[in-house]
């Protein structure tokens, strides 16, 4: 009884995994397009781009690591800073 209840259930408000899909599905369309874009790539021109980006990320985490030097020699430097001061 009760699992025809839950059967009930699933066909009018759908299950998770039907959720899920639904969640997933426009990415998947997203990913595709890139994909079909790269197959004309040769894998030179793959192998730039990928340098392109690293060079990119190394870049940007080069700015945010001197942030971080930054606030943690600020917090080293005032030892008697409020505890919360610190975390923020």
């Amino acid at each position: 009884m009760l699992d025809l209840v839950s059967k009930g259930f699933a066909k009018i408000f759908g299950t998770k995994s039907d959720k899920d899909i639904k969640k997933i599905l426009p990415y998947v369309g997203q990913i595709n397009e890139i994909y079909q874009s790269f197959e004309s790539i040769s894998d030179d021109d793959l192998r730039d781009e990928t340098r392109k980006i690293r060079e990119t990320i190394t870049t940007g985490l080069t700015e945010i690591d001197a942030r971080i030097a930054a606030l943690n020699q600020q917090v080293t430097d005032n030892p008697e800073m409020d505890i919360h001061e610190k975390e923020e």
